[in-house]
């Protein structure tokens, strides 16, 4: 997993003008990320937090989706 972020950091998935099912498992796997391993994951990933932060904008429906914690 630690590699998989990793690589997700350094190259995050373009957005495009249309979300797919990728850009929904990768913001649920973020999700899921903050639930159980807050502050765990993020540091030095400041790509896959601006990935989640730019998809958020494009669906805004997913601030009420996510899990809360």
């Amino acid at each position: 997993m630690i590699r998989a972020l990793d690589h997700l950091n350094a190259e995050p998935p373009k957005l495009g003008k249309k979300l797919n099912g990728g850009d929904f498992a990768l913001a649920a796997t973020l999700g899921y990320l903050d639930l159980r391993f807050n502050g765990q994951w993020e540091d030095g990933r400041g790509g896959l937090i601006a990935w989640a932060r730019q998809f958020e904008r494009k669906f805004p429906a997913y601030a009420q989706l996510k899990p809360l914690g």
